[in-house]
């Protein structure tokens, strides 16, 4: 029931319209702009269980895993833009493109890069792959693959906005020792 609900919302573009509004609450909260300015761009190949079928995964000779591949985009934050799941044989440079293209179609971010500040978006898969789910990508589709790997992204973005801005003062007490009697 659940994943019929999730199936439905994907493609009728309801969890990338919640993931938008999500991480421009969140931008702002943090005294951004409500767009990303640039955005870091990364790949992760990942085995397939034996439900994703032969046609969407394949070998990757590079990193010796047959399966499929994930692309991510991410802003400077580590907030996720946009994902999209291919298999592992695609080339990265291609898909890139393409990422980019559809990202300038609705944020127009001055760049992708990958470089400097890399480790923001491997800072973004380590959070994803927190939940066990997405350690090896078990979907039939890519595209409900793409749906679940944005929802972890939703799940981050509203524990961002509901964290408590301090934490409460604790009392520090402190042990000072008894003198023994002889």
């Amino acid at each position: 029931m659940i994943y019929g609900f999730a199936r439905r919302w994907a493609a009728a573009g309801v969890i990338g319209v919640i993931r938008d509004q999500l991480c421009r609450k969140v931008r702002l909260a943090s005294g951004k702009t409500p767009r990303a300015a640039s955005a870091i761009v990364d790949s992760q190949s990942i085995k397939a269980s034996e439900t994703v079928g032969k046609a969407t995964r394949r070998w990757d000779g590079g990193k010796l895993i047959n399966g499929r591949k994930r692309h991510l985009i991410s802003d400077n934050s580590g907030l996720v833009l946009l994902v999209m799941v291919t298999d592992a044989a695609a080339q990265v440079s291609l898909v890139a493109r393409e990422l980019l293209f559809r990202l300038a179609l609705d944020r127009s971010p001055s760049a992708g890069r990958q470089g400097p500040r890399r480790w923001v978006v491997e800072r973004s898969w380590s959070w994803i792959m927190r939940a066990r789910r997405h350690c090896r990508d078990y979907e039939r589709l890519p595209e409900m693959s793409e749906s679940l790997i944005t929802w972890a992204a939703i799940t981050l973005m509203t524990r961002r906005l509901t964290r408590r801005s301090s934490r409460p003062a604790t009392q520090v007490t402190t042990w000072t020792p008894v003198a023994q009697a002889a």
